[in-house]
């Protein structure tokens, strides 16, 4: 007995310590208090963390003003329009002074195209509310304008009181509002190319006797910055110190569309600056290792039989999905298993009639990954079904006669008929009757 017990320890010891055990890659510890990633071509969010939880933009709050402007202009040629810089716009009227500027001066005469670049390369509040006064008119009436498009937008945790993002306990959003914000503002080329300029210089005004030269605060879409990341394309910074380091970002590999949002990222006391751009350099690097817009439901997958008319070949025709689908998925957890490709009510009520010719449209698809819709795919017939020529007449000649005008002249015939045997038959009796009355007589 104590043999067995001995051997019996030995082997679950032995074989219990190489079972596999399932590991998979968890999302980094970010320093940020809200985080927000949404792949923006599925609308799929990836990570979540406090989104909807009420924070300080800070300059993010600049993709805002941005957007206004680019749905302003009427033509490419508008941002050669000559600005007049009021004094209520560029001074402390409007503008703390202790915000990001790029030193525009009252009745400074800049292009819109030039004012458009301070606002996102320098991060410039003076410009914002410049362009907010050539939108709107007044910076009151385009922070009425701002949320009334946060509003559309659907960004319900949004409340805007300024056009930069100077801190103000009124002034507010979210990672997951803020995300919605950047989705819609990537729409615009104009922005993408801005965003992504790395130094901006400004050639002497009638305000400046020398050149100005602004750097993007954006350190992701920097070469020459250790944070560089060349999937980036655009973006938008933000600081103060109640907001802390803000960050939303836009990065595009192998089919994937991300938008990343971190807010409120802790302070790097060292380096003088903030952890959002380490924060958001682990969390691409973890979002493409384990992230995929990968076909799940290939082309020429069987997905169900529909019935056929008309046809001594086939009563049923396999119907096929005409194109592959794709869908966002952590190759990590991928299960097949988890697909499903699910005929319209259209389809599920179809009934053809042959002749049908292979590869022939017969409806939609919608397709689900582990029960959430993913797409939405055309489906064929796998081969053609000949027609029947006397179930063909058959048929023809029955639906002569289903139709209703059809039946009501056979009605009516029947009825005519009926009324002529029984006159007939009334003629016929009245004649045996004058014959017997004549033989009387």
């Amino acid at each position: 007995m104590k043999k067995i017990v001995a051997f019996t320890l030995a082997f679950l010891l032995l074989f219990g310590t190489v079972a596999p055990v399932t590991s998979y890659a968890a999302a980094p510890d970010v320093t940020a208090e809200a985080v927000y990633v949404l792949e923006r071509n599925s609308g799929k969010v990836l990570y979540e963390k406090n989104a909807d939880a009420k924070m300080f933009p800070a300059s993010t709050t600049k993709l805002m003003t941005a957007l206004l402007v680019l749905e302003h202009i009427k033509s490419p040629e508008d941002f050669d329009e000559v600005i007049t810089a009021s004094t209520g716009a560029v001074t402390h009227e409007n503008l703390s002074g202790n915000g990001s500027t790029a030193g525009v001066l009252p009745g400074e005469k800049l292009t819109l195209d030039e004012l458009f670049h301070f606002l996102l390369i320098q991060s410039a509040n003076d410009a914002a509310n410049v362009l907010a006064e050539y939108v709107s008119g007044s910076i009151a009436l385009f922070v009425t304008k701002m949320n009334a498009r946060a509003a559309e937008l659907g960004m319900t945790g949004t409340r805007y009181v300024n056009p930069h993002g100077e801190h103000d306990e009124g002034h507010y959003t979210t990672a997951r509002d803020l995300s919605i914000l950047l989705s819609e503002i990537v729409k615009h080329e104009k922005y993408c190319t801005v965003a992504a300029t790395r130094q901006y210089r400004k050639e002497p005004t009638n305000k400046y006797k020398q050149e100005r030269i602004f750097n993007n605060t954006n350190r992701l879409i920097n070469p020459n910055s250790s944070f560089y990341n060349e999937n980036v394309i655009a973006g938008k910074t933000g600081f103060t110190t109640p907001a802390g380091y803000c960050l939303a970002s836009y990065a595009e590999k192998d089919g994937l569309e991300l938008i990343v949002v971190t807010m409120k990222s802790a302070k790097d006391t060292e380096a003088g600056g903030g952890y959002h751009f380490n924060d958001q350099t682990a969390l691409y690097k973890w979002l493409f290792s384990i992230y995929r817009n990968m076909p799940i439901v290939p082309a020429g997958t069987p997905v169900c039989e529909v019935p056929v008319r008309l046809s001594e070949a086939a009563d049923t025709v396999t119907v096929l999905t005409v194109d592959e689908v794709c869908a966002v998925v952590n190759t990590e957890t991928y299960d097949e298993a988890l697909v499903s490709v699910v005929p319209q009510q259209a389809v599920k009520e179809l009934v053809l009639d042959a002749p049908v010719a292979k590869g022939q449209k017969v409806g939609l698809a919608d397709v689900y990954y582990d029960g959430q819709a993913v797409g939405t795919v055309s489906l064929s017939a796998i081969t053609g079904v000949e027609r029947s020529g006397w179930l063909y007449a058959r048929d023809r000649i029955g639906a002569f006669f289903a139709l209703w005008p059809v039946r009501i002249l056979i009605i009516l015939l029947v009825i005519a008929a009926g009324v002529w045997i029984y006159l007939r038959e009334r003629a016929v009796r009245r004649r045996r009757m004058e014959n017997r009355l004549r033989r009387y007589r």
